[in-house]
């Protein structure tokens, strides 16, 4: 996890009337209602999950989704700034009550070796899980547009504070408010049932390799 993110709600609120502020929001203003709303949502989620960092016969998981940082990783060279290269995304499933190290510094990154070994160095007890190829995946989407039109209230991500699901069950269960109730929804296609096969590796075309190769290689010669 990178350590300098912020808050795209709460810096509009901070910049949108000087007269507003935390201890002075007017409530006809519509940007400091939605700073307030999202206040309250923000502190029932980590209520939420220090109430489930309790919990010790369930295994509960927080979600987030992460930008990938690309290797190399360069921010002072132009050939890697202006390369065109992958842009990937990570969805994490990380068990509540665990202890994150955040790495607030990076340096330059030349390989992956060089991105393993300062992960390894955040902390003696840091275990860097390293993937290969055959880990990527080409995944079918098995959405059924059919069931997801029908369903009464729609369900749109944003609005999605909290999922259940179950071993076993092809249905999931969310949450809109964390005081609300359940909504049990299914949007498969029945096709899931008969065909959950993933087994085709995923990578990304020689050109675009060729690109990046021929672009950064000269600045990377002694890692290759």
């Amino acid at each position: 996890m990178i350590g300098h993110e912020e808050c795209e709600s709460c810096e509009e609120f901070n910049l949108h009337n000087p007269d507003h502020n935390k201890e002075n929001f007017s409530k006809d203003c519509n940007i400091c209602g939605k700073w307030r709303a999202h206040i309250e949502k923000a502190k029932k989620a980590i209520d939420k999950y220090h109430e489930d960092a309790e919990k010790d016969d369930k295994v509960i998981y927080c979600v987030d989704l992460e930008k990938v940082i690309m290797i190399p990783r360069w921010e002072m060279f132009k050939s890697a700034i202006f390369t065109h290269r992958l842009m990937v995304y990570n969805e994490s499933f990380v068990p509540v009550g665990k202890k994150q190290k955040i790495v607030t510094h990076l340096n330059k990154f030349y390989d992956f070796q060089d991105f393993v070994s300062t992960v390894k160095g955040t902390s003696k007890t840091t275990e860097v899980l390293t993937m290969e190829l055959s880990n990527f995946h080409k995944w079918v989407f098995y959405l059924s547009q059919y069931k997801l039109n029908k369903m009464v209230p729609r369900p749109y991500i944003h609005n999605i504070v909290h999922i259940k699901i179950e071993q076993g069950s092809f249905n999931m269960k969310y949450e809109s408010d964390y005081d609300g109730e359940f909504f049990d929804i299914n949007f498969l296609s029945s096709k899931v049932t008969k065909n959950n096969r993933h087994d085709l590796v995923n990578g990304i075309s020689a050109l675009k390799k060729e690109n990046i190769m021929k672009n950064l290689s000269g600045v990377m010669k002694n890692h290759l």
